[in-house]
């Protein structure tokens, strides 16, 4: 579908044959036993997967390569918030850089080194953490709500509505980070 020549002037013919030729597209994903929901699941993914970057491309690759199911749009867009945010999380916002600098003693910096989780202490970020992940959605969203994070991006120094991230989950169409949806948020 996506090598399809254009229709570059009114042609009968030309018409007839971009019908014929998605046609025979279709058939053969047919072909593959998968309803009209996996087949614009697929090419969703497809299409959204050649926009990606080499980094997160290769993410991608790496995550799908080894799986024996179809690649799913959803799972696709999870991946791309994930390392969005990331990407947000490693940069130095626009506010910090005009921030006074303030020196910290050796004890804080022992307590809380750059990367460090603030939930088990291990190297990693708050979002991969292990503990985290366990818990249930609801158990999550608990979690954020304690210990003011935001419910957002999952940053902590700012709530939701300071949130600079401009990510919805895509399901809800809701503000809130997709590890913490609930059907009643």
């Amino acid at each position: 579908l996506y090598n399809l020549p254009p229709v570059n002037r009114k042609s009968s013919a030309e018409l007839h044959a971009l019908r014929d030729k998605t046609d025979r597209a279709l058939s053969a994903l047919k072909r593959l036993n998968r309803t009209q929901d996996e087949i614009l699941n697929d090419i969703l993914v497809y299409f959204v997967s050649l926009k990606l970057d080499p980094d997160t491309c290769r993410a991608w690759k790496l995550k799908t390569g080894s799986e024996s199911t179809p690649s799913n749009y959803d799972d696709l867009i999870n991946l791309i918030s994930s390392r969005a945010l990331a990407l947000e999380e490693l940069s130095p916002s626009v506010a910090n850089k005009s921030r006074p600098t303030v020196k910290a003693n050796n004890a804080t910096l022992s307590n809380q080194s750059p990367g460090q989780c603030t939930l088990c202490k291990k190297p990693h970020s708050f979002n991969k953490c292990p503990q985290f992940l366990n818990k249930s959605p609801s158990q999550r969203h608990e979690l954020i709500k304690n210990s003011n994070r935001c419910f957002n991006c999952l940053g902590i120094k700012h709530s939701i509505q300071e949130c600079k991230s401009k990510f919805k989950y895509r399901t809800c169409q809701k503000k809130h980070h997709f590890l913490l949806h609930l059907d009643s948020i």
